[in-house]
């Protein structure tokens, strides 16, 4: 079982300033059975909330090199003349394979959300990510770099690329700290795209 903190700061175009604070709680009921529930705040200037989620996430890995999952969120997004309850969904399978110390994994995920004050029409997506994480020998810090593609549905173009890496610092005493950044560009939009810095904090229980 493990508590975790995020924090994730976005910065689009405009120079507006996002920030994105989640405690999630993560645990395994049953062997290769992985749970998450995660309450996240959206706030602009670090300050005035814009909306709230719940995210309830589950992870099974039906083999060592295939996991399934998929999530429920229910989202609702700040309006003093109309505030909006959506419920949000997502399905995904990741194949992944350890090859030395590299882990490469690849997922294909569709969703019906968006995860950044994007563009409303872009958030039924097929999402293909590919990830590679490195464990350096008698290192601490383990780095990884992805890519994802959003292909927008029912119409089929790509609507969003994501790209970016993490350093994930394993502490003593059960701590960990995660720093990450990725871009996400727009390439129908080509003066729209958003900069990612994440830290995550992380605690495990047992």
């Amino acid at each position: 079982m493990g508590l975790l903190l995020i924090l994730i700061n976005a910065t689009s175009n405009s120079q507006e300033i996002y920030a994105r604070y989640a405690f999630a709680l993560e645990w395994e009921p049953v062997k290769n059975l992985t749970m998450e529930l995660k309450p996240e705040i959206h706030a602009l200037s670090f300050q005035e909330p814009t909306e709230w989620l719940v995210d309830y996430g589950v992870e099974y890995d039906l083999w060592k090199f295939l996991e399934i999952g998929g999530s429920l969120r229910l989202d609702h997004e700040f309006d003093s003349k109309n505030p909006v309850y959506v419920l949000r969904y997502s399905a995904d399978i990741t194949l992944k394979q350890d090859i030395r110390r590299f882990d490469l994994q690849f997922r294909t995920r569709y969703s019906n959300y968006t995860e950044y004050e994007e563009v409303p029409e872009y958030r039924n997506a097929l999402r293909f990510k590919g990830k590679l994480g490195y464990n350096i020998r008698k290192c601490k810090i383990d780095p990884e770099i992805f890519v994802e593609y959003y292909l927008q549905t029912p119409d089929v173009f790509i609507s969003k690329i994501k790209y970016g890496g993490y350093l994930d610092w394993n502490l003593p005493k059960r701590h960990s700290v995660k720093f990450g950044y990725f871009f996400q560009d727009y390439p129908q939009k080509k003066t729209k795209h958003i900069h990612v810095v994440d830290v995550t904090w992380s605690y495990r229980l047992k």
